[in-house]
């Protein structure tokens, strides 16, 4: 596990996204140009506000994102509330995530230490 320090703000990847939709689980396709897209998965409140996001790369993205690598980012004022765990758990049913080969902020390393050992 590579641990990084400066990631992207919520801020910064939650204004990429409709600011509301229908609550739970949602999924939007990030077009990256031409047949190219990323899987976002999105996940909102029961008032239809944007909560999580999970990214999903199915393609190399160099140098940022390696095929199987997905970001995660929950509001900061809805930590806790198991919101990347529903998040994670919802993508692994459909793609094969590459943990070992994915970057992490200190406290991302934290939160999928505790889930790998927790859901395996």
């Amino acid at each position: 596990m590579e641990r990084i320090h400066d990631a992207y703000s919520w801020e910064s990847q939650a204004i990429q996204y409709p600011e509301t939709g229908n609550p739970g689980l949602g999924y939007f396709k990030g077009e990256m140009g031409g047949e190219k897209y990323v899987d976002c998965y999105l996940f909102r409140s029961k008032d239809g506000r944007l909560v999580g996001i999970l990214n999903y790369y199915s393609f190399d993205f160099l140098p940022l994102e390696a095929a199987g690598n997905c970001n995660i980012w929950v509001k900061p004022e809805n930590h806790r509330q198991r919101i990347a765990t529903h998040l994670l758990d919802e993508v692994r049913k459909d793609y094969a995530i590459n943990f070992d080969q994915q970057r992490y902020t200190p406290s991302g390393e934290k939160f999928i230490k505790k889930y790998l050992k927790r859901f395996g």
